[in-house]
Parts: structure tokens; C-alpha cells; sequence
């Protein structure tokens, strides 16, 4: 898909499932914002999913004027505001209070932002409903449960999406669309999810990804390199698994 549309992609793993909750990633993005970094490019999405849709949202602040496409959002694991969440007991002993720890309140410099969800899981429910800011729109993937990303990528409707929120086209309709696609076929949707319960490993690893059109110029590009040290790719907890490229 990447490749198709000739955009960039910056994608960022967290490898032991810190949830981006690294000074190392603070300092990464701040360095990307106060260099106009992605001021280089005509459009930027963040897009993530579970871990990956903290960061989405979380990072976004550092692109002002940005789409953020999260699926599965958590606001925060901040015992404070989300101690309803039991899913995720090891990892209260991250931080959330500091600099990018609350979610919702990076998105106010997004362009627009779409959260996706089914609504009959109770805490990514709770989650999404933390995200109330105007430019938040609300998408309710009924019956996915906790597949829903690989329901979707399953039956050829994410990158549709991915690709529609890039274009600020995503709403609704498109959506509603989709969803009416697959649960045409539930067959399909039953098969796939099953290798996928609750409780079982995931196949998708925490992961986020700041997808653009192709760069203004390269610059953009020269800036990403230099950024990128050996010591913070090589980091235990943080890994980069693609510079922005122009493809």
C-alpha cells in the first residue's frame, strides 16, 4: 500500500511492550517537531493499533494538523483515570503522568481523528469514550470484539481505510460501507478471529506508524537519517522498523 501511493512510513515497534513510554521516543519526536520536520510533507496519518493507538494519538501532537486513524484506543494506563482497565495490571508500574502520557489531550492539534471499536468490549469502550475532543469521530466495528484489526486487514478493508484517512475522506458512510462488506461474511470473519481469542498470543506486535505523501523536498528525508542513531535503534525497548523513505 505504501508503495502503491508512493508515500513515506515511519514505523516505530515497541519490542518489550512498554507502550512507547521511553525519555529516548520523548526526545525523538520533540526533535522531529522543533526541526519542522513533518512540515515537509502535505499530509501525515498516524495510525495504531492497541499499544500502537496510544502512540498515534499520543505522537500526533507532534504534527500539527495530522489524521490519526486509532484502532482499539487506550487514553492511558494511569491508574487515576483508567483503573477500571484489569487487562493490563504488569504495566502499571509505567509511567503515564508525564510528557505524552494522556492520550486525548495530544489530539488537539490533529486535523482529525478516527477511533474505531466494537462497542460490547466494555474497556475498549470506556477507553474511546475518554476521547471526547470535537475532532474525534467515533467507529464502531459491532461484533469484531478484540479482532478487530486483523478482522479487517483479513477482509481487505484496512488498508482501505488507512488510505481514506489519509485523504481526510474517512466518515461514516465509508465506514458503515466497509463494516456491511464483512459482515456479509461472517463465515470468513468466524474463521479467521478463531485462531485469535482472547487470552491467546497476538499475532499483531504493539506497533504505530506515521504514514505521509511524499516529501516537499529532501530535506525531510536528511533530517529522519541524522535523527536516527545506532544506539536508539539498537535499544532494547524501542526498535525502528523503517526510516521515512520516499517510495
Amino acid at each position: 500500500m505504501v508503495r502503491r501511493n508512493g508515500w513515506s512510513h515511519l514505523c516505530i515497534l515497541s519490542e518489550g511492550g512498554r507502550w512507547y513510554r521511553d525519555q529516548r521516543l520523548y526526545r525523538y519526536f520533540d526533535r522531529l517537531a522543533d526541526d519542522g520536520f513533518f512540515e515537509d510533507f502535505d499530509q501525515v496519518l498516524f495510525y495504531g493499533a492497541g499499544q500502537g493507538s496510544f502512540a498515534a494519538a499520543a505522537y500526533s501532537v507532534a504534527a500539527p494538523g495530522s489524521h490519526v486513524l486509532a484502532v482499539r484506543p487506550v487514553a492511558t494506563l494511569n491508574p487515576a483515570q483508567a483503573g477500571w482497565d484489569g487487562r493490563h495490571r504488569g504495566d502499571l508500574r509505567l509511567c503515564f503522568k508525564d510528557r505524552y502520557g494522556y492520550a486525548p489531550d495530544m489530539l488537539e492539534a490533529a486535523a482529525q481523528a478516527w477511533i474505531v471499536f466494537d462497542p460490547r468490549e466494555r474497556e475498549d469502550a470506556m477507553h474511546a469514550a475518554l476521547y471526547r475532543a470535537p475532532n474525534v469521530m467515533a467507529l464502531r466495528a459491532f461484533g469484531q470484539g478484540a479482532d478487530v484489526v486483523p478482522t479487517l486487514d483479513k477482509l481487505g478493508i484496512l488498508n482501505a481505510m488507512i488510505e481514506a484517512a489519509m485523504e481526510g475522506s474517512f466518515d461514516l458512510t465509508s465506514f458503515g460501507a466497509s463494516t456491511a462488506h464483512a459482515n456479509a461474511r461472517p463465515i470468513t470473519c468466524a474463521a479467521f478471529s478463531k485462531g485469535s481469542k482472547a487470552g491467546g498470543a497476538c499475532p499483531w506486535p504493539p506497533v504505530f506508524a506515521a504514514v505521509s505523501s511524499r516529501p516537499r523536498n529532501a530535506r525531510a528525508l536528511r533530517k529522519l537519517s541524522i535523527g536516527l542513531r545506532p544506539s536508539f535503534r539498537r535499544s532494547p525497548n524501542l526498535a525502528l522498523a523503517s526510516r521515512f523513505r520516499n517510495v
